[in-house]
């Protein structure tokens, strides 16, 4: 069977409870392999001595519910770990439980999982995709100040967040369908009355994905787009920048996505939620985006 890496996580937030409640609600079809803090898993879940596990050793203690930089360190750690044996094939598949962004700041020189996936797997291309309800969407921009999306946003980059759509796509049963690409300006512009950007940036941009045959359109106004992908119009939705794209989707399916690393050089995902220090070491977590990331990695693996 395929062999499945899990990152716990941060080890004071749910990472650890949902992985160990999904392996258990679904274990078929798949061999688990740990990579995390062992001691804290087994203080909270019991031991495991039948299952394979990389330990990467807390040095201070951890409390659930507050993380610090050792919490970012153990994080780090192990999804350095994971990539090193997704590289020398130890593992077929990465599944990353969520980290808490500040800690992992705080105890390395990364500021969240993606530079250190484009580092580890030496590619700056890799990047994310997030899947919902069998929509997959890219933003063209990433983390940046909301006053700096105009001038981060090229043709280029739109082209790029599109193909990573279509990679994601690529690796699933259904394959490629017609994908959608966001305004940036109120009612897409109006014809340059709102904005330029539509016919600047977009509009040659979804010129040149169509000459290169994929099944690229718009650019359609922000506010309904994704209203039509749920309808089933776009299989795909390129947005512009962060939020425009995940104040859509966490409306319309809040804790459901899951987000797919494109351009890894194995199935690489991670839940669509945070560590919610709140609830953590509570036992009240819900597996079920964790159980959604197995069953994806599973169907790009192409096993059942």
């Amino acid at each position: 069977m395929k062999r499945i890496g899990f990152i716990l996580g941060d080890p004071a937030g749910i990472g650890p409870e949902v992985i160990a409640k999904a392996i258990q609600q679904y274990p078929e079809g798949y061999t688990p392999v740990l990579i995390g803090c062992r001691a804290l898993y087994e203080q909270a879940f019991g031991p495991c001595p039948d299952m394979e596990f990389y330990d990467v050793p807390a040095r201070k203690e951890i409390v659930a519910g507050h993380s610090t930089p050792e919490c970012g360190r153990i994080a780090m750690e192990s999804m350095l770990k994971a990539v090193e044996l997704s590289k020398n094939g130890a593992i077929d598949a990465v599944m990353m439980g969520p980290i808490t962004k500040s800690a992992l700041d705080m105890a390395s020189k990364y500021d969240s999982e993606l530079p250190l996936f484009q580092e580890g797997y030496g590619n700056p291309l890799l990047a994310s995709v997030v899947q919902g309800k069998g929509i997959y969407r890219a933003s063209a921009t990433g983390h940046i100040p909301f006053s700096a999306i105009p001038g981060a946003l090229t043709q280029e980059s739109v082209i790029r967040a599109a193909r990573r759509v279509v990679w994601a796509l690529e690796r699933t049963r259904e394959g490629v369908g017609p994908i959608a690409v966001a305004a940036l300006n109120p009612h897409a512009g109006d014809g340059g009355m709102y904005g330029d950007e539509e016919e600047r940036v977009l509009t040659p941009a979804i010129l040149h994905l169509q000459q290169e045959g994929l099944p690229v359109s718009g650019p359609y106004p922000a506010d309904t787009v994704f209203t039509r992908a749920l309808r089933g119009d776009f299989r795909g939705v390129v947005f512009l920048y962060h939020d425009q794209g995940n104040i859509a989707m966490k409306s319309a399916m809040f804790g459901e996505g899951v987000v797919i690393y494109a351009h890894a050089p194995c199935p690489v995902v991670s839940v669509g939620h945070g560590s919610a220090l709140d609830i953590a070491g509570k036992n009240i977590a819900d597996p079920s985006n964790t159980i959604e990331c197995i069953r994806i990695i599973k169907e790009m693996l192409g096993c059942s």
